[in-house]
């Protein structure tokens, strides 16, 4: 009888130190801890899954992932430097060879010429920028809040389940 209250006290124990920690944790990250973990439900979540969690996830793991990817800050300075050149110097040729036509020809291709860099810089990049933001605000958090769920949910299953077994042993 004595065994039963010492494994009904472990259990309850774990109970309340599994719901501290839960409560300290968002589901994001509890996923991503749990996958790590192992067990039959990291098995089911395909690799897919497991990158947008770990992509929303604020674990301290990915946060150095994160920052050990980043390039240094002159590196990008030199890189926009020598891209701001390219463009600069494609524009350039662009101009000259529109110059080589006669004048009414020259006005039209040069007027193609600046309605294709106004398209280009200000209608597909701000669209381009719009979609990857609206994927990441919206799309990538409401999947990984889907996904942790689901993932954190079966791992309840599977701990239920295991107290259940250990219930009967001790009856």
């Amino acid at each position: 009888d004595s065994d039963s209250d010492d494994s009904d006290d472990s259990v309850s124990a774990g109970r309340l130190e599994r719901k501290t920690v839960a409560a300290e944790q968002k589901p994001a990250a509890r996923a991503v801890e749990a996958l790590a973990r192992g067990g039959p439900s990291a098995m089911v979540v395909s690799k897919a899954a497991q990158v947008v969690l770990g992509s929303v996830a604020k674990t301290p793991a990915a946060a150095e992932r994160r920052r050990a990817g980043r390039v240094h800050r002159n590196f990008q300075i030199f890189a926009y430097l020598l891209a701001f050149i390219w463009y600069m110097g494609c524009c350039y040729m662009s101009i000259l060879y529109g110059l080589s036509f006669t004048p009414t020809i020259q006005e039209s291709w040069l007027m193609g010429f600046a309605i294709s860099i106004v398209q280009d810089l200000v209608v597909q990049e701000t669209l381009l920028l719009g979609g990857k933001t609206g994927v990441k605000l919206f799309v990538m958090p409401n999947l990984a809040s889907f996904l942790a769920t689901r993932i954190l949910a079966r791992e309840d299953a599977e701990a239920e389940g295991e107290r259940a077994v250990v219930a009967k042993q001790v009856e």
